[in-house]
């Protein structure tokens, strides 16, 4: 048996990838003794025009309908991630287009689940992630030992944002 963090394009993936992988989707264990939760983040993608665009008006006119549930809708459930919208995260027709994002569906409904904030420093937070989730799996540091590391490296960064602002 194998464990991995992954987001709701996973199966999507393995489908495509891996047919014949036995696999399945569940919620990250608590400690013993709490209250059963279901928690978890979200993290969206960003729309930009850029000032130097040529026909602003044309792709402003492609960014509202690409972010309508209707296109939110069939783009996520062909790609497998789920929609930005809460109205498009409850259309039927997600889950009927795409069957493996019912139990993401799920989680992101939750009241504990919670969108990452869109800031300037979040690639580095992201990789530097990624990189310390592995280093506390193979237990090369404690928990304590990696939350210091990631203060070490993203405060700076938060703080020179919040500087500038």
């Amino acid at each position: 048996m194998a464990f991995s963090i992954e987001g709701e394009w996973y199966p999507t993936f393995l489908a495509e990838y891996a047919p014949d992988l036995n696999w399945g989707v569940t919620s990250l264990p608590y400690p013993e003794g709490a209250e059963e939760q279901s928690s978890g983040f979200l993290q969206g993608g960003m729309l930009v025009i850029p000032a130097a665009s040529k026909n602003k008006e044309a792709a402003y006119t492609f960014v509202e309908w690409l972010t309508s549930d209707e296109a939110q809708v069939a783009l996520c459930a062909a790609k497998g991630n789920l929609p930005a919208t809460h109205s498009g995260l409850a259309d039927p027709a997600l889950l009927e287009q795409n069957p493996s994002l019912e139990p993401f569906a799920e989680y992101a409904s939750h009241a504990q689940t919670k969108a990452l904030p869109a800031l300037p420093f979040m690639g580095e937070y992201n990789t530097l992630m990624i990189t310390i989730e592995e280093q506390i799996y193979s237990q090369a540091v404690t928990v304590d030992e990696a939350l210091n590391q990631v203060t070490e490296k993203i405060q700076p960064l938060a703080d020179e944002w919040a500087a500038a602002k």
